[in-house]
């Protein structure tokens, strides 16, 4: 099995929402701009501001995430191992290309 690191990288706007349908061992990581987190059943607020201690998230729970652009900003999917990014970071490629988004990169090996 390959345990090669796997990103993909989305651009939001401000305002524009983004959602991830199952974010168990992903890692979401705010790189540019300020992102707002929530996760289904979860009373919690997470903002991820880039260039900060807190621009990284990540979770073992399999629950829905929805990531909100609280200015033009840009996150970065990854996994540890390709099984985990088809699992999971293919769901929000396929999600950004049904809402005709232009804004995912392929995914690549880190």
């Amino acid at each position: 099995m390959n345990t090669a690191a796997v990103n993909t990288t989305v651009a939001l706007t401000h305002k524009t929402t983004l959602r991830v349908p199952d974010v168990a061992g992903l890692d979401i990581t705010c790189t540019r701009g300020s992102l707002w987190l929530t996760l289904d059943g979860d009373l919690r607020d997470i903002i991820l501001t880039a260039g900060s201690n807190d621009d990284r998230f990540h979770t073992t729970e399999h629950r829905v995430a929805i990531v909100y652009a609280l200015k033009d900003s840009q996150v970065k999917v990854s996994a540890a191992n390709e099984r985990a990014v088809y699992a999971q970071c293919a769901k929000v490629n396929e999600r950004c290309a049904a809402d005709g988004r232009r804004t995912m990169l392929p995914l690549v090996a880190a």
